[in-house]
């Protein structure tokens, strides 16, 4: 999942709460999550009038990480987007509640810890998979990116779009696991390396 007419709002707010940031989905609120104090987020939506207030449990919600890379998460329940496709690879993780989609031709299920692999230029869509919300976090990285750090080789298929593989789940973690600061160019070029090296070997275990 992930492009629903999206604007960008790269800009990066500081507060003595933490680090604020801001992006719009169609159909999701603007959302900006304050940091509190370590391992703890509260999750903050912007009012009509322009005030803020914490976001209630099911609320759609969507924030862009901020940096380069493009990184987001998102809260949905029911359909939360349409048929659609990327140019990229589609690395997600879900954190909460059932993350259901249809990949190539079948239903998909990803449950909290799984990992989601979307290959480039696949169609799919998303939803909740029952009455409660969805969360999760995803990057979209270039085919290009994966087949420079394999020196070259053939662009690597994991079969079914979501997977529990160990090695997967190390390198989106690396990719995904800190949202308060842009990933500086060494962090993303070993990220990538490895996920490039777990898509080929998690590819050839199916």
């Amino acid at each position: 999942g992930g492009d629903r007419g999206l604007v960008h709002q790269k800009s990066l707010w500081r507060s003595t709460r933490g680090q604020r940031r801001r992006a719009r989905a169609r159909n999701a609120a603007v959302c900006i999550q304050v940091r509190r104090c370590a391992h703890q987020w509260q999750t903050w939506l912007a009012t009509d009038g322009g005030e803020f207030r914490v976001a209630q449990s099911g609320e759609n919600w969507f924030v862009e990480a901020p940096g380069d890379i493009h990184r987001i998460e998102a809260c949905f329940t029911g359909v939360a987007y349409a048929p659609h496709r990327h140019d990229t690879y589609t690395i997600g993780v879900t954190l909460s509640g059932i993350q259901c989609f249809t990949y190539r031709g079948a239903e998909r299920a990803s449950h909290p810890g799984q990992i989601v692999i979307l290959h480039p230029d696949e169609k799919h869509d998303g939803r909740a998979g029952d009455e409660e919300a969805f969360r999760y976090r995803a990057a979209y990285i270039s085919p290009a990116d994966i087949q420079n750090a394999l020196n070259g080789q053939a662009l690597p298929f994991v079969e079914g779009g979501v997977s529990i593989d160990a090695r997967l789940h190390r390198a989106a973690t690396a990719l995904l696991e800190d949202y308060e600061r842009p990933l500086s160019k060494l962090e993303y070029e070993d990220a990538l390396y490895d996920l490039a090296f777990a898509l080929q070997a998690t590819a050839g275990a199916t």
